[in-house]
């Protein structure tokens, strides 16, 4: 979503494309600044099914899912998400065991 995450350039079917350079924005200025001072390339891809992540019901061992970025996540479908995401009220009751990961490098930005 413009101002954090601006699509720049697309292929000729109107896909984006993954170099970083095809994309702007405040959050990917922001990993662009990382992936320079901690020496990784990455690229970039759309979430599959254009959601930020919420808790969408129990696997058979009765672990929350969750769709989204955080889906994407915790799954090993991506090893990144950036975005203006928020910690919901529902996404901070959820005791995914993976959520203190996810969100910890969020902690010391929290106003309580």
């Amino acid at each position: 979503d413009p101002p954090f995450v601006e699509i720049r350039r697309r292929d000729k079917n109107g896909r984006p494309l993954p170099h970083p350079s095809a994309w702007d924005g405040f959050c990917i200025e922001m990993l662009n600044l990382i992936a320079d001072h901690l020496k990784f390339n990455y690229t970039v891809q759309l979430v599959k099914d254009n959601n930020y992540g919420a808790a969408n019901g129990t696997d058979s061992q009765g672990r929350d899912t969750w769709n989204g970025m955080i889906g994407e996540l915790i799954n090993h479908e991506a090893d990144l998400a950036v975005a203006s995401l928020t910690i919901t009220y529902e996404r901070e009751k959820k005791p995914a065991k993976k959520k203190p990961h996810l969100f910890s490098f969020l902690q010391p930005l929290s106003v309580h």
